[in-house]
């Protein structure tokens, strides 16, 4: 059984500006590096034996503090990005539901059906991010490991998790931005 620590970046610009960010590369927010002081202790009992990050900086940045105590490897994931939403990038969120009611009600209502416009569907990123699960379950046998990267991008695992792309939900109110939670991984599920 694989153990694997799933950690929301930190609070970055864009969440506090209530931004879509996407792929859009922000940094932290004043709010996000103070979380960052209080994730990195708890991060420490973990028994993590490497990090894995997406290459975005919010997620980097929330991954060197994860790693402040636990000195293992940190590897840059391309898999672990958030998702590429075109034309709602960096857009906020009251400017989307005016722009684009009809893509906002899929996202709130049937999510796995959801694809930004010109950007990347759902269930892309539902295979891109089970396909890193599946490589970091390969890497790592009964190993525990933690993985930094992105809402969109861990809602996917957590669909996974719960049955497929048709549990995704945005409504999982419990994952914060410096939010910690836990997958196992048993070989052949």
């Amino acid at each position: 059984m694989t153990t694997i620590y799933l950690i929301r970046h930190a609070q970055a610009l864009g969440n506090q500006e209530q931004r879509f960010q996407g792929s859009v590369d922000r940094p932290l927010s004043p709010l996000g590096l103070e979380q960052l002081e209080y994730l990195a202790p708890r991060c420490r009992e973990l028994g993590a034996r490497v990090v894995y990050t997406s290459p975005l900086s919010r997620a980097r940045d929330t991954a060197q503090a994860v790693d402040r105590f636990l000195k293992v490897p940190v590897v840059v994931m391309d898999d672990l990005r958030e998702i590429h939403c075109g034309d709602w990038e960096n857009q906020r969120f009251a400017d989307i539901d005016r722009l684009w009611p009809e893509e906002r009600r899929i996202w709130k209502e049937e999510p796995w059906n959801y694809c930004a416009p010109n950007g990347e569907s759902m269930r892309q990123v539902y295979d891109r991010a089970v396909g890193a699960l599946r490589t970091l379950e390969d890497k790592h046998p009964g190993q525990c490991i933690a993985v930094v990267c992105h809402g969109c991008v861990l809602r996917t695992m957590f669909a996974f998790a719960r049955g497929g792309l048709e549990h995704f939900s945005d409504r999982d109110e419990w994952m914060y931005n410096a939010s910690v939670s836990c997958i196992e991984m048993r070989e052949g599920q």
